[in-house]
């Protein structure tokens, strides 16, 4: 095998020697990976547990106004029917009324 001439190339690009074995992607993984004190999870969990049953809340008033429309158009249709029933309707002679 022949023997490499060392020397440098005067066009090629160099490396800095602070850059030489850095990975690339370690810089930016450094700042997205930001430690987080005990307190600070404990206040997320917090916030996290209120908008949990805020959404609760939320659902049961939902259901809650699901509930009451239904009671009334009920009672209406109650009413309506004994509006209807209370008053005699005219039938012609011979008609049958049946239950």
């Amino acid at each position: 095998m022949p023997e490499v001439d060392q020397q440098s190339d005067s066009n090629r690009r160099r490396t800095r020697p602070g850059n030489a074995n850095a990975h690339p992607g370690r810089a930016a993984m450094e700042v997205l990976a930001v430690r987080r004190k005990k307190a600070e999870i404990e206040d997320e969990k917090k916030a996290q547990d209120e908008r949990r049953k805020a959404r609760q809340q939320k659902k049961a008033s939902k259901q809650a106004a699901v509930l009451d429309v239904a009671d009334f158009e009920n009672d209406m249709a109650i009413d309506d029917k004994a509006e209807k029933t209370k008053f005699p309707r005219n039938l012609t002679e011979g008609a049958y009324l049946g239950n």
